[in-house]
């Protein structure tokens, strides 16, 4: 029997565009990245710790987002598979943002265990939400 491909299975293998991908690991990022900061602020108090406000979390996850975005456009100019490799970078520079995580924030001042935890939950939940939008894992 043959195999008769319809408009309908057309558009469902359409691979958002480049922009659209990097909105959706943007929103993606910033979804979860509200859910972690809500479920730690309801645990506890994270007043006065700057790492942990609505302010840097916003901006370094946007930062992130046109950095990963920058990244993905130049694995792809050299890559066959470039979602392949782009996952491995990003996996390489997760790991690496972790240093900060553990090295820095424990000497501000009022950071528990608890606000680092959340720190590098933040650090993975970014990283989960850009590499799902940009790799097109999520489609449209």
């Amino acid at each position: 029997m043959q195999s008769v491909a319809t408009p309908v299975d057309s558009i469902q293998q359409t691979r958002a565009s480049l922009p659209e991908r990097a909105a959706i690991g943007l929103v993606l990022a910033l979804v979860l990245n509200a859910l972690v900061r809500a479920i730690t602020g309801a645990l506890v108090d994270v007043s006065g710790v700057d790492p942990l406000g609505w302010g840097p979390i916003l901006t370094v996850t946007i930062v992130a987002a046109v950095g990963a975005t920058a990244v993905y456009v130049a694995v792809s100019r050299f890559s066959t598979r470039p979602d392949r490799h782009f996952t491995i970078v990003a996996a390489v520079v997760l790991v690496l943002s972790m240093g900060p995580v553990f090295t820095v924030a424990p000497t501000i001042p009022g950071v528990t265990a608890t606000m680092l935890v959340a720190l590098a939950v933040l650090h993975v939940t970014t990283a989960v939400g850009l590499v799902t939008g940009l790799t097109g894992v999520i489609h449209r």
